[in-house]
């Protein structure tokens, strides 16, 4: 059987989640600021084959990302979830 978590325990959980979303926004953000200077660079130099390799790179992380942060975000509303029913 499961132990069950007190309040504090999921409080704390819940600002770890808080904490690694925080920083997985700041990813998604780097990243894609990466991709945008990259599309714009390839529209002056007209050169998109030499950056492509590192335009797929830095979507595919990207994508990774934001996976991510909806897996932190679901467990968070979990958590949050459970903070509810400690306090009843």
């Amino acid at each position: 059987m499961a132990e069950e978590k007190t309040l504090k325990e999921v409080r704390t959980e819940k600002e770890k989640i808080q904490w690694a979303i925080r920083e997985k926004l700041l990813g998604i953000f780097f990243d894609a600021e990466m991709i945008l200077r990259i599309a714009t660079m390839d529209i002056y130099c007209a050169s998109i084959v030499s950056h492509m390799e590192e335009f797929i790179c830095k979507s595919k992380q990207l994508a990774d990302s934001i996976a991510e942060l909806q897996e932190l975000q679901i467990a968070y509303q979990e958590l949050d979830k459970k903070e509810d029913e400690l306090l009843v």
